[in-house]
């Protein structure tokens, strides 16, 4: 089954039709109740709740756990946990909260397959707690249909301060190498080039429990055993 995964703006319900009308189901991604609610009465058939832990991208200003709860409460349409969810037991819990699932991004940065640049995967699994923050250092971002609010490793906001000139490197995008000029919001990926360390790698507090970079199977693998095990 097709999905069509909503993120920016408030929900729509002339996009919800324009997928549906296509074959595809409706996804739509809050930071709120009030959007989970506007999501749900748009007609999306999946709603991502998100807090602020998460990485990369911010929609709201709670945590999970609470805002998970207000929603769970409110909404007959399954729910998906999104933010700081970076081991088999954050998976587990939000599973016992009663969420049909979970989105998880920065464990996912840390493995064999991910698209990241090896720095920014060492640099995920290097991570301690309090590693991130929330910042808009990132301002040229043509990921950010509104604000640049997003949470990254501290770590390459202070490189950031340290590169000279006006670019921090290369990266290859439609078959074309592009130059990155300082503050860009493109994460680095395994074609970027120069001073890695100062772009923008994304991640949540779940980073803090990320410990290797390895095969998205063993993750998928221990997440389900969690999940499974008696509690």
């Amino acid at each position: 089954m097709r999905i069509v995964d909503f993120f920016w703006a408030d929900p729509d319900p002339e996009l919800v039709e324009l997928a549906h009308r296509n074959g595809a189901l409706a996804c739509w991604q809050v930071g709120s109740l009030q959007e989970a609610r506007a999501a749900a009465d748009a007609g999306c058939d999946v709603v991502v709740v998100q807090g602020i832990e998460a990485g990369g991208h911010i929609r709201g200003q709670v945590r999970l756990i609470p805002l998970l709860e207000s929603v769970l409460g409110d909404l007959d349409v399954p729910v998906l946990a999104a933010g700081g969810i970076g081991d088999g037991g954050a998976f587990a819990a939000v599973l016992d909260k009663g969420a049909a699932g979970a989105r998880a991004g920065t464990r996912f940065v840390a493995t064999d397959e991910s698209g990241a640049h090896p720095v920014y995967k060492q640099a995920v699994a290097d991570a301690d707690a309090g590693a991130t923050e929330i910042t808009g250092a990132f301002p040229v971002c043509p990921l950010c249909a509104t604000v640049p609010r997003a949470r990254v490793l501290r770590s390459c906001i202070d490189a950031l301060g340290q590169v000279p000139g006006d670019t921090v490197g290369e990266t290859r995008l439609g078959g074309q190498r592009i130059s990155l000029p300082k503050g860009h919001g493109l994460p680095p990926g395994a074609a970027a080039t120069g001073h890695v360390e100062a772009m923008p790698m994304y991640a949540g507090e779940s980073a803090a429990v990320v410990a290797v970079v390895e095969p998205v199977a063993s993750v998928i693998q221990s997440w389900c055993a969690a999940a499974e095990r008696p509690r």
